[in-house]
């Protein structure tokens, strides 16, 4: 791992199984990082910019790649860079090439960007309407407790009490949880784990696999449990779910505060608990505040967020909300098991927007299943410590 400057230009030979990773300092202090692994036929390239997640793409001898890599929408000009990539004799070889720009150039850029970003932004911006008024019947999520035999050992494991040793309150214990998670990989939206429990993940990620999104909901959530805080995993799902053929959700969490007496929504894979006048918000407050441009909403984080690009890359995700009833992160031998039998382990509850259709397809193709729908955020909020 090394840094490079501007007009730096890098010549790499992967042969089969080898990896490299390059990061390009640019002038703005913006970070461009380039993963490349050579998988025998093919050249996986991962790369990411001022901390945004892992865009990938691959490279196989009958399609080499010769193209500027980075196209993502907001993507400062000054952190883009030329990467070519092809294979000869097995070996993929890849060249790296970073330019430099005035300092006037970039400052101009960034001007033109955020008036570009703040207008999509403007765009983007929806005040949903619900309906608390609805007669709905209580729901019961199963949601595991610190004596579970997994969860216990997660805590153990992987000392957590270290992890927040000296945290002041509960708030102050689940923003070192999220920045812990948020830390252990870097984002990948191709990679699965062999088993989707926190023990398997965290496991996996000590030996460099990298995974999406859901992995790192399913260990904040886990390791809130494991401290005793109730937690869930919550999917976002955009207002064109059925239609989307790629992106059309994202998955977080949300976690019980005594303190605030409130679900709380945390994004580990971004490190990311929305605040307003300094009070954490659930998901449904977060997407109210973003509508009504609330001056004082704020993003809690402990690592390098730009607030203008999360909130304009998550603002469309926030329109269904939804929770499995089972919230247990391990399999049978929990001590939950009983009650998970009587829980349909599939059943959902979503929460969808007054006169919103109610969706019944994941982005074309993959049936939503057994989910029962409600407008009411009132009852989709229920305090995990009624009986």
């Amino acid at each position: 791992e090394q840094a490079y400057k501007p007009d730096t230009r890098v010549e790499l030979e992967l042969g089969p199984g080898e990896a490299a990773l390059l990061k390009f300092a640019g002038n703005a202090a913006g970070v461009t990082e380039f993963l490349f692994h050579n998988k025998e036929g093919r050249l996986d390239v991962l790369y990411a910019c001022a901390g945004e997640p892992y865009n990938s793409t691959r490279v196989t001898p009958q399609r080499p790649r010769n193209s500027r890599t980075i196209s993502k929408v907001d993507a400062p000009e000054w952190m883009q860079c030329d990467v070519q990539c092809e294979f000869r004799d097995g070996i993929a070889h890849v060249t790296f090439l970073t330019e430099t720009i005035s300092a006037e150039r970039v400052r101009k850029i960034q001007e033109d960007q955020e008036k570009a970003r703040e207008a999509r932004m403007d765009k983007q911006r929806r005040i949903l309407t619900w309906d608390d008024a609805a007669d709905i019947p209580a729901f019961k999520m199963v949601i595991p407790g610190p004596h579970d035999p997994s969860l216990r050992q997660l805590r153990q494991d992987y000392e957590l009490d270290k992890v927040v040793a000296g945290a002041a309150n509960d708030y102050e214990r689940l923003q070192r949880l999220v920045k812990w998670t948020h830390d252990r990989w870097k984002h990948s939206g191709d990679n699965t784990p062999s088993k989707s429990d926190p023990l398997t993940i965290l496991a996996e990620a000590k030996e460099g696999k990298r995974f999406r999104c859901v992995e790192y909901a399913i260990v904040v959530t886990g390791c809130a449990q494991a401290l005793g805080m109730p937690a869930r995993r919550l999917a976002l799902k955009r207002e064109d779910v059925e239609t989307a053929k790629s992106g059309a959700g994202h998955v977080v969490a949300e976690v019980w505060l005594d303190s605030f007496e409130k679900w709380v929504f945390v994004d580990g894979q971004w490190d990311v608990i929305p605040e307003k006048d300094g009070k954490p918000l659930n998901a449904v407050e977060f997407q109210d505040a973003i509508g009504r441009k609330a001056p004082n909403l704020k993003l809690r984080s402990s690592s390098d967020v730009k607030e203008d690009i999360y909130l304009y890359w998550v603002a469309p995700y926030l329109y269904y909300f939804d929770v499995n009833l089972d919230q247990q992160t391990f399999g049978a031998d929990s001590d939950h098991a009983e009650a998970n039998r009587r829980t349909p382990k599939e059943g959902k509850i979503m929460l969808v927007p007054k006169g919103a259709k109610n969706p019944t397809i994941f982005q074309g193709k993959s049936p939503i299943g057994n989910c029962t729908y409600i407008s009411s955020p009132k009852a989709f909020y229920p305090n995990p410590k009624t009986p």
